[in-house]
């Protein structure tokens, strides 16, 4: 198949929360998962990151990379890991 995976129509709020956890603006959190303003501004349009893209936001936000692509799960990572 050819179809290109797409993600949810929430996942620009899953990313807008996972960017407010980390008390940062747009253009920061962007420099921070190491993406253009641009990019960040496709994303909350809906595009989907790559695969390092968003284990970077998981990382920075510390929130579960299945959560953040799915909404399925609990959101935060359990602080044992």
């Amino acid at each position: 198949s050819s179809e290109k995976f797409s993600l949810d129509e929430f996942w620009p709020s899953r990313l807008e929360t996972a960017r407010g956890l980390t008390h940062l603006g747009k253009a920061e959190f962007a420099e921070l998962i190491g993406v253009g303003k641009g990019m960040y501004s496709n994303y909350m349009n809906g595009s989907c990151p790559s695969i390092e893209t968003a284990i970077m936001i998981s990382n920075s936000a510390k929130v579960n990379l299945h959560w953040l692509l799915t909404g399925v799960g609990q959101m935060m990572l359990q602080s044992d890991q």
